[in-house]
């Protein structure tokens, strides 16, 4: 019965520790700017020299292209990722795409120009369901994990020599 008890615990923490570090691959910040999570098909910056960065599984590889310069960058422990262009761009648009092997973002950037007044919707990114691999991974947590304690709590009755008054 121990052995059960135990196994259904290190199961538990298995699909814990697996539906923590699923992090989808994402683009959170165009230099100063906070992209909030969102994904759009067009964004704007002023700067011409923008840092980069977001989240992806730790341990990937992130690759961007932005115009013609293209860069590698490595997630690190808690699952960042920062690129930083070689030189400075001229001012205009600019077609950009960061992928990490199982999703990719698309976009177009626009460098040394102001928001116009509307910008268009979000849009989702490919290879990702539109929940999110995150939502997925709690389910199964969720589920893993009581059917871990029901199983426990039923053999423990059960090895108690008892099963009802």
């Amino acid at each position: 019965m121990k052995k059960l008890l135990i196994s259904s615990l290190l199961s538990f923490v298995l699909l814990f520790l697996a539906a923590v570090s699923a992090r989808a691959l994402s683009l959170d910040y165009i230099g100063g700017l906070s992209t909030e999570g969102k994904s759009y098909s067009h964004w704007y910056y002023t700067n011409l020299q923008p840092r980069l960065g977001g989240t992806a599984d730790v341990g990937k590889q992130v690759s961007l292209t932005v115009g013609d310069q293209t860069g590698d960058v490595s997630v690190d422990a808690d699952g960042n990722w920062w690129w930083d262009p070689s030189t400075a761009f001229t001012a205009g648009d600019y077609a950009a795409a960061i992928g990490d092997g199982v999703s990719t973002l698309s976009f177009t950037l626009t460098l040394g120009s102001t928001v116009p007044g509307s910008t268009g919707s979000a849009t989702t990114v490919s290879g990702a369901p539109a929940t999110g691999w995150t939502q997925l991974s709690w389910a199964v947590l969720f589920l893993a994990a009581a059917g871990s304690f029901a199983g426990a709590f039923v053999l423990a009755r059960q090895g108690s020599g008892r099963l009802g008054r």
